[in-house]
């Protein structure tokens, strides 16, 4: 499971050597390898931005993300192991400090997965303020699959349409007490990729709702929870989380 581990800030020091450099807003891209052959990927990415406003309506990036990418996992290891000494290993990290959002990954089967799910954290934290965890996690594994799939193609559907799944209220609201990346497991992650695909693609009231707390997100740390917000718009909520997770339609 990818996670995003926010620490340390992301100077370069002397030394550091990239064979491919780009910038364009909001990215500014940094490669040890050419990236001829991930051209479409890359795309991918600044439509990502352009995805997360027009559905989510958080605005723009307003800070610079920066894209680290390594040709293998050797190469990606020594870079990481340099700069984040003590850090586990992961294959890929989104790092926040004092500065810009960073993204590190390197070339693997799982590679186009790791950089969008990474990305998004990455472009969430660029356009607010605060992302709660279960949210952060929950857009996350969203738009970690390709535009295509989103929508009906993610394994987690497939899991909650195969066996019971944690969709009740009281799940989300001890999912908004979650703070840190350690209390996320495979039930958390998919719970909140659960809520996010509800709210994204079920009732109107529940869109509406979504794009309120968002909204209220960008400019009050204190946003009343989306459970709150759900529960006092749609009556029997749970059962029609349920009812829209096991009648969807791919």
């Amino acid at each position: 499971m990818r996670r995003a581990v926010r620490r340390g800030d992301g100077h370069l020091v002397a030394g550091d050597a990239w064979v491919e450099q780009r910038h364009a807003r909001p990215f500014v891209l940094r490669a040890d390898y050419r990236i001829v052959d991930r051209q479409q990927l890359l795309q991918e990415l600044w439509q990502l931005e352009r995805d997360l406003n027009r559905m989510l309506d958080i605005g723009p990036a307003e800070e610079t993300v920066e894209l680290y990418l390594f040709r293998d996992q050797r190469s990606y290891k020594k870079y990481m192991s340099r700069r984040y000494p003590g850090v586990p290993f992961r294959r890929a990290l989104y790092v926040k400090g004092s500065g810009p959002g960073m993204v590190y990954a390197y070339d693997s089967r799982d590679f186009a997965v790791d950089l969008r799910h990474e990305t998004t954290h990455a472009l969430l934290h660029a356009s607010l303020p605060r992302v709660p965890l279960w949210l952060d996690e929950g857009l996350a594994e969203y738009f970690e699959v390709a535009a295509d799939r989103r929508i009906g193609g993610h394994s987690h559907m497939r899991e909650l349409n195969n066996r019971e799944g944690p969709v009740s209220v009281t799940r989300l609201r001890m999912l908004e007490r979650l703070e840190d990346l350690s209390q996320m497991g495979r039930t958390e992650y998919r719970s909140s990729w659960a809520w996010v695909h509800f709210c994204l693609h079920g009732p109107p009231e529940a869109h509406d709702e979504f794009r309120a707390y968002l909204s209220d997100l960008k400019s009050d740390r204190n946003a009343k929870p989306l459970s709150t917000r759900l529960e006092r718009r749609l009556p029997g909520i749970e059962k029609r989380l349920a009812g829209h997770l096991k009648n969807w339609q791919r």
